[in-house]
């Protein structure tokens, strides 16, 4: 790191050997709203500077927030961040697809090369569910990054053919990262196949993932009242039946308690 007097930042500081000056600020928008509003207003100082540039990389609707928060400007807090700028830069809208949206490849990335030693087809469900999931929720970098972390570790943890499917698994991992209070509640057998219905409904799913498929097996392990003959459940309590579990309600904070919190443990 360099660290430059600022009284050597002045309107000559490229005839003075420095040239020109570029800070990055970034994520602005997920600091505290008054401390980034008083750093940008700090900065505002130096914008016209010769030789410094400013770089800011925000989410422009968060920072309007954090504006309304502090001056109750409602639909003028955009126009207030005005004049911090002298243009944007807009990031494409994600693709729809895996080969192109960046989270799904980072998340198949992740797992391809952290998660090591376990079976192919295991592996190969998981980078398909995982990426699905990145897309369906256009989850950033950091997000898509908490899931994967929990699933690898819990799948380099798991016990030689300990039960834990991948689908569940997935899913729970994923509600683990952001969404914990329902999670919390798969932990203490308290969830309604409702609290996670809704949240799995919600996501803009690819015309070729079997959304129906996974509603269901949910529905399966979180409603109570189901008709376990309904041909929509049929098979999913096969391998089930196999690791001794009493209910097919005990399956989900089995898999959250015991495979994805096993190191809390």
């Amino acid at each position: 790191m360099i660290s430059i007097p600022l009284a050597e930042l002045s309107s000559d500081s490229e005839k003075s050997g420095f040239g020109k000056t570029v800070f990055i600020v970034d994520e602005l928008d997920r600091c505290r709203p008054d401390f980034a509003l008083s750093l940008l207003e700090s900065l505002k100082h130096f914008f016209r500077a010769e030789g410094l540039h400013f770089l800011l990389v925000t989410n422009l609707e968060y920072l309007a927030k954090s504006v309304n928060s502090r001056y109750g400007l409602e639909d003028k807090s955009e126009e207030y961040l005005q004049k911090f700028y002298d243009f944007t830069v807009y990031f494409e809208e994600a693709s729809g697809h895996d080969h192109q949206h960046a989270s799904a490849l980072y998340g198949r990335q992740l797992v391809s090369e952290m998660l090591t030693g376990v079976d192919a087809q295991y592996k190969s469900d998981i980078e398909d569910y995982l990426s699905n999931l990145a897309i369906a929720f256009n989850l950033t970098l950091r997000q898509v990054e908490h899931v994967a972390v929990g699933l690898i570790l819990a799948y380099l943890s798991l016990r030689e053919r300990a039960y834990a499917p991948t689908i569940l698994v997935t899913v729970l991992s994923f509600l683990k990262a952001l969404h914990p209070s329902v999670y919390g509640r798969i932990k203490l057998g308290a969830a309604s196949f409702e609290d996670v219905d809704r949240i799995i409904s919600a996501g803009r799913w690819s015309d070729a993932f079997h959304i129906e498929r996974l509603r269901n097996v949910m529905e399966y392990h979180l409603n109570a009242d189901i008709d376990v003959n309904d041909e929509r459940f049929q098979g999913y309590g096969q391998s089930m039946g196999r690791s001794n579990f009493r209910s097919r309600l005990d399956v989900l904070p089995y898999l959250a308690n015991s495979v994805l919190d096993r190191f809390s443990r």
